[in-house]
């Protein structure tokens, strides 16, 4: 059995004077980990050979050519060496900086959709190619990230290099890093070849005379091995030059890299490289041609300066020598253009405030001239009658209008009165529902009284909302009265059905608003609220598709505001709820990698509220739940050491929050989930006596919720999951009779809340899996017809939930599972029921579980 102090895996090497801890990156033949240098006391990334490599193969070699040349290539945009050595086995590793960012590739993904093109493109292997962004966009930290000018800091990275001899040969988007300030690296020189040695700088190199003088010494890039030989193509075909994806390796030179440099240009502009095909040997035969027509139609067709398309034509010549001589040039040309765009910007800015004040000394010439010749006609007149009357009529003109005035602000004045005391009141009753709900739901043992309160004041509420859709016109306190409404049906009354139709009221209304006005950032906010409320309602009734689709349209709204806000928190907390639910329903879809993404946009947010403001319990709690999601899909792709940081994390801050508040239900509930998460994660590290210590803590919470508020459903599936729990570990470690007692807890619980609601898919489920729970129980006892039973009770629920759409992630194809399982059982009893008495049978059969 493991060692219950750590969960690091077996395959990780012990790398003296490091400490390694989450993978970072792997490629195709490299993997990356997060790691502190023991020695400095700082956090390193440290880079080694998969082990499928041996330490003498052409991989290790071309691995130690890699280190050598970026650790004598001293320049900011390339990331620092710290180390070259060697593991145990032989295999080489590096340390060096950690960059911390995103990747041009992901940043141009990410912001490529505020541009749309009707038809998007395929890329290398037929995937879709995002569509181009602008060449300015915002960054991770809500800062503008310039593009052309990471482009620039590319060049002049790539110029360091070339001056110095050193050719990257595998330049692309995926190989840039950005940082949160816009600061670049460019990664992955594993391709990168010394065009002189010796200490002899090759004639192509360009000189650099302000430079740190960095000699390339000695470095042999293993030109000699089958992977590189002569003819053989090494890089990626959508942004290699014809040179380079022919195979004439010996012809390769600066201006290779160049080409590299304007593909990844292209991508800036246009959101697709050079070159893209159906399959990746399509795409070479591309680049080995120079089909260059259709990347320079796109282009043409760009929003960008004639400049800066007429550069990145230049740099995708096919014959070198049209091609600027190395990087430094393009980074000078790059440096012009946008010196000269920034003059101009600064003339027009100029031009626009001299016209303003031309404008402006007009106006005033103009009312000078305006009231002498009123003066002049005045004096010309002379009628005194004709001045009296003029005069009077200017008085009753004037009184007339002040009285227009005033009416009209009384009116609105005594709208917005009205306005106001009917959300006041709606506020009000909605605060007592939910008040009422949440003081006492969080006190054990008063149902009876919560739901003896809570009903005249939805009485009350409902009566509102009868009045908010007598209103004269839409407006946003019927917004708020519908989804109040709802929130009081769904979480309160527990019908589903009745609190959708408040929903999509609540939707039509916003949408109404929203059309007349789209500036109005209330009448969006009314609609992300409603688009919410629907994706959980539908969520909740095993609809995850059309669930999808609601929370990708409360994601585009709050996207929006949060950027153009970023320091409203009430605003940002809503876009954190947007990447949480979009991550919910794609994690039960079964892509735990997209949930990744959107729960770790999440935490990014919560993490910056919870850090504003320590004290709120709310930001808190939101920081909480997402170092558990991040644990949950973590755990799910295999990485329990980083589930395990993430749990405990979590279990940090729910322990303050309990210990703030012992009679606070939800608080307690909070606790009993991080025991049961960092059971889960010891559970698959293969640390079970440490699982059950955890899985009891979480179980001695849960039973005394359920036991203070038996008719409270969740806090009954709370205790149901924690037997659950129990008795997969005791079975794990041999007891099956204790499993059996925990198995038929879950069970008995399961059956009550499942024959309460026969419409809940949860509940449904939750007694589908209890069936098959004993039925590996009963195979293990030899009770062979009361597994049979309980199998095809199993089967009875799923052929159920399956004909209504409610199967979906890991029950997906739970029918078939099971059929498959009560052929076998029926087979095996009656030709070898011998079998089914050896203690071992789970092992020899391998039963797939759910």
């Amino acid at each position: 059995m493991p060692n219950d102090a750590t969960l690091t895996p077996q395959a990780l090497p012990s790398i003296p004077g490091y400490e390694l801890f989450d993978e970072v990156g792997r490629g195709g033949m490299g993997v990356v980990y997060r790691a502190r240098d023991l020695g400095l006391n700082r956090e390193v990334a440290v880079k080694f050979l998969q082990d499928r490599y041996a330490g003498e193969s052409a991989a290790a070699a071309r691995f130690k050519a890699e280190a050598q040349i970026t650790g004598q290539l001293q320049h900011p945009g390339i990331p620092a060496v710290h180390e070259l050595g060697t593991l145990s086995d032989g295999r080489p590793f590096l340390a060096m900086k950690l960059v911390k960012g995103r990747t041009l590739q992901n940043l141009l993904e990410e912001i490529a959709p505020l541009t749309p093109n009707p038809s998007p493109a395929r890329g290398e292997g037929g995937q879709s190619v995002p569509t181009a962004p602008p060449l300015r966009e915002r960054g991770a930290e809500g800062e503008g990230v310039n593009l052309l000018a990471v482009f620039e800091q590319i060049c002049h990275a790539v110029g360091y290099a070339h001056a110095h001899g050193v050719l990257h040969r595998d330049l692309k988007p995926s190989n840039v890093m950005v940082g949160a300030f816009g600061e670049v690296q460019v990664m992955d020189w594993g391709l990168a070849k010394v065009l002189a040695s010796g200490g002899r700088k090759s004639p192509e190199a360009s000189e650099d005379p302000d430079a740190t003088a960095v000699l390339v010494t000695d470095i042999h890039t293993p030109e000699h091995s089958s992977a590189t030989r002569t003819g053989s193509v090494l890089g990626t075909p959508s942004y290699m030059p014809p040179e380079q994806a022919a195979g004439q390796v010996r012809d390769l030179d600066a201006r290779s890299d160049v080409f590299g440099l304007g593909a990844i240009l292209c991508q800036i502009l246009t959101g697709r490289p050079p070159f893209s095909g159906k399959d990746a040997n399509e795409v070479r035969v591309k680049a080995v041609r120079g089909e260059l027509q259709e990347a320079f139609a796109r282009l043409d067709q760009c929003r960008a300066e004639p400049e800066v398309v007429a550069l990145c034509k230049r740099c995708l010549s096919f014959k070198q020598a049209d091609r600027p001589a190395n990087g430094q040039e393009v980074a000078d040309a790059v440096a012009k253009i946008r010196n000269d765009a920034e003059a101009r910007a600064r003339q027009a800015e100029l031009e626009r405030a001299q016209a303003l004040v031309r404008e402006a000394e007009q106006r005033k010439r103009r009312r000078v001239w305006i009231g002498l010749a009123a003066t002049l006609a005045l004096g010309l007149l002379g009628l005194v009658v004709g001045l009296v009357y003029v005069l009077g009529l200017n008085r009753r003109l004037e009184t007339a209008l002040a009285n227009e005035q005033a009416a009209r602000a009384l009116a609105e004045e005594r709208k917005k009165l009205a306005d106001e005391s009917f959300k006041e009141a709606l506020d009000a009753v909605k605060a007592q529902v939910f008040d009422i709900e949440r003081e006492l739901k969080n006190r054990s043992g008063t149902r009876d009284l919560r739901e003896k309160l809570s009903r005249s004041a939805t009485e009350r509420l409902k009566k509102l909302v009868e009045r908010a859709s007598q209103r004269a016109a839409a407006d946003h306190a019927a917004v708020g009265a519908h989804v109040n409404l709802g929130d009081v049906y769904l979480y309160v009354d527990l019908r589903p059905s009745l609190a959708k139709e408040e929903y999509l009221k609540a939707e039509a209304i916003a949408k109404q608003l929203a059309a007349a006005n789209p500036s109005d950032a209330q009448a969006q906010r009314d609609l992300s609220i409603s688009y919410e409320r629907l994706g959980d309602v539908t969520l909740q009734a095993g609809q995850p598709a059309r669930a999808l689709e609601y929370y990708t349209l409360k994601f585009e709204i709050d996207k929006k505001l949060a950027a153009a806000d970023p320091s409203d928190a009430q605003v940002q907390r809503a876009l954190s709820i947007s990447y949480d639910r979009l991550g919910d329903v794609t994690l039960q879809a079964g892509q735990p990698a997209r949930a990744l993404e959107y729960y770790t946009q999440a935490f990014e947010i919560d993490k910056k509220l919870a850090a504003a403001d320590p004290s709120d319990a709310r930001a808190q709690r939101d920081l909480s739940v997402s170092y558990i999601k991040l644990g949950d899909v973590t755990l799910q792709a295999g990485q329990p050491a980083r589930a395990l940081e993430y749990y405990t994390q979590g279990l940090d801050i729910r322990k303050k929050l309990a210990a703030a508040d012992p009679s606070d239900a939800r608080a307690q509930r909070d606790l009993s989930v991080s025991y049961n998460n960092l059971g889960d994660v010891t559970l698959q590290a293969g640390q079970p006596a440490r699982a059950l210590e955890y899985y009891t803590q979480g179980l001695d919470i849960s039973k005394k919720l359920a036991t203070a508020d038996p008719s409270d459903a969740r806090a009954q599936r709370d205790l149901s999951f924690s037997y659950e729990r129990l008795g997969d570990v005791t079975l794990r470690v041999g007891q099956p009779a204790r499993a059996l007692e925990y198995y038929t807890l879950k069970f008995e619980i399961d059956k009550k809340l499942a024959a309460a609601d026969p419409s809940n898919a949860e509940a449904q489920t939750d007694l589908m899996v209890s069936h098959r729970k004993l039925w590996t129980l009963a195979m293990y006892d030899g009770q062979y017809e009361q597994a049979l039973k309980y199998l095809r009770d199993c089967r009875a629920i799923a052929t159920r939930l399956e004909a209504e759409g409610k199967l979906h992630g890991q029950f997906k194809n739970a029918v078939s599972l099971v059929d498959s399982e009560i052929a076998a059982c029926e087979v095996l009893l009656k030709l070898s029921p011998g079998l089914l008495e050896d203690p071992a049978w789970p092992l020899l059969w391998g039963w797939p579980r759910f």
